[in-house]
């Protein structure tokens, strides 16, 4: 494996989100006893030594759920906690016939999304790695990593077992997939938009000032939930795109306010399927 395909950002109190180039982060903080790891991107590369040169602390990995671009480096650490309504999900996503399915979309897409495969990685390596214990975690439970306590806040939206975790020194939430400009919520595995809309209530009377999300580098303030509850409430289908994920292989309706994706620095897309409205 690659030793240095990650690239390391600080961005706050002893943060580090750490870039994938397949488009994703996953995010380290330190306490005086342990560090956290919030979740684990593809698993494309050498995470392990990456995080080791950031700190010797002793890790502790949590997955904000159960998608393999969250999971996928699980492989290098003993444990891992995970909400229970994301095990079977993480299971699925850590087989060797879903690795094989991402490893075709990932190499399909390398060109288009400018980014290249480690030098000396191995397909079979990825697909056939074995997966380490998962350890349940459940909502309101505290990580005192040392002189820092990290809450797990569940999230129920983009799946029915994502969290985040609110560091409590700093008021930032770790949010994952669950909060962000563009938010999948299409998937089997996704709630209701109905409930969706009531987990981002709901975190709207939680402590906290800014957001973590896990595809992009700055952080989000927390108005910015506003603006996601306000989109999901007017979601219509008449006025939606069709959209397809190779990824996924799954089609759904794209819906957005407040100008194109990726272009309009106040857009913000939820990707829903016609079953999710009304329930």
């Amino acid at each position: 494996m690659t030793k240095d395909y990650y690239k390391i950002n600080q961005i706050g109190d002893e943060i580090y989100h750490i870039f994938d180039p397949a488009m994703v982060y996953c995010t380290l903080i330190l306490g005086e006893r342990s560090a956290l790891l919030f979740d684990t991107c593809y698993g494309l590369g050498d995470l392990k030594y990456t995080v080791s040169k950031i700190t010797d602390l002793p890790i502790i990995v949590v997955n904000s759920h159960g998608h393999i671009d969250h999971i996928g480096g699980n492989w290098q650490f003993e444990s891992v906690y995970i909400h229970e309504n994301d095990i079977s999900l993480a299971k699925l996503h850590s087989s060797s016939e879903f690795k094989q399915r991402t490893l075709r979309y990932l190499q399909e897409q390398e060109h288009t999304l400018n980014y290249v495969f480690p030098s000396n990685f191995s397909n079979d390596e990825f697909i056939n790695r074995k997966q380490p214990e998962f350890l349940l975690v459940s909502d309101g439970y505290v990580f005192d990593i040392g002189e820092r306590e990290l809450e797990v806040v569940h999230i129920p939206g983009h799946t029915k077992g994502g969290i985040g975790l609110l560091d409590k020194r700093t008021k930032i939430l770790l949010a994952g997939d669950s909060i962000s400009p563009f938010v999948w919520m299409f998937l089997e595995e996704s709630t209701s938009i109905n409930n969706f809309i009531a987990s981002l209530k709901r975190l709207k009377s939680t402590n906290f000032d800014k957001i973590i999300a896990s595809h992009m580098l700055e952080l989000l303030p927390k108005e910015f939930i506003d603006r996601l509850i306000l989109c999901a409430s007017n979601i219509n289908v008449d006025k939606s795109e069709p959209f397809y994920s190779a990824l996924a292989e799954r089609h759904g309706l794209i819906y957005t306010e407040g100008g194109k994706p990726f272009v309009s620095p106040d857009f913000v897309t939820i990707v829903f399927s016609e079953d999710k409205l009304d329930k």
